[in-house]
């Protein structure tokens, strides 16, 4: 499960670093990459609850991604200057910030949940 993480927040990682570029060379809105994230949370819940047959890893995995994404993701595209057609994502305070964070990684953990549920019942068929 330790590989799993770590590919994942590397994955994370590195698609935002590649989205943020190519959002701010082509001027393409840094928002519309958000389906690719929300297919990497499910992908890597399904593959959690494959390797490990718990259940709860899937939505673990999630949440782990989800707190990449919206910690380590966000500066990332701020440093690169992602594009985006409102202005800079650079957050106007510290409430923002963390209510972002919150809010992204229980969204990433519910994807997660549901890529592993989603296995479960694949494998039970």
């Amino acid at each position: 499960m330790r590989k799993l993480f770590i590919s994942g927040i590397a994955l994370i990682v590195l698609f935002d670093a590649f989205a943020s570029l190519l959002s701010n060379s082509f001027q393409i809105p840094y928002t519309w990459f958000w389906p690719i994230s929300i297919f990497i949370y499910g992908t890597f819940g399904y593959v959690a609850v494959k390797k490990s047959n718990i259940r709860k890893n899937g939505a673990i995995v999630g949440a782990i991604l989800g707190l990449t994404d919206t910690t380590i993701g966000w500066k990332i595209s701020i440093w690169l200057n992602a594009f985006t057609t409102v202005g800079q994502i650079e957050p106007s305070s510290t409430a923002t910030w963390v209510v972002t964070i919150i809010i992204g990684t229980l969204f990433a953990t519910l994807i997660g949940f549901i890529g592993g549920l989603i296995r479960i019942k694949k494998n039970n068929e």
